[in-house]
């Protein structure tokens, strides 16, 4: 995607998405616009890997993320090591 100015000149809304465990990782759906949604794997489990990096979604879109080496899968845990461009405060 392209964006016409640098990131901290964008309104960006408050990102907003469902995240729910799919076998071998998480399903991400976007509910707002997630720019740069990357899933930090190291925070569930020192071993995991995700097998993507950052990802931007449209409302309604979504993506799996596969995670490798993460022993005790929750949705809870994935979505504390999400993270994505946030507004300007």
């Amino acid at each position: 995607m392209y964006f016409p100015a640098p990131d901290r000149e964008i309104p960006y809304p408050v990102p907003r998405f469902d995240v729910v465990l799919a076998p071998g990782g998480i399903t991400v759906t976007a509910r707002t616009l997630v720019r740069d949604l990357l899933l930090q794997a190291d925070r569930l489990d020192p071993e995991a890997r995700a097998d993507r990096g950052p990802v931007t979604l449209l409302p309604g879109e979504e993506v799996t993320i596969g995670v490798h080496g993460w022993k005790t899968p929750d949705a809870r845990s994935a979505r504390s090591a999400l993270y994505c461009v946030e507004p300007t405060r």
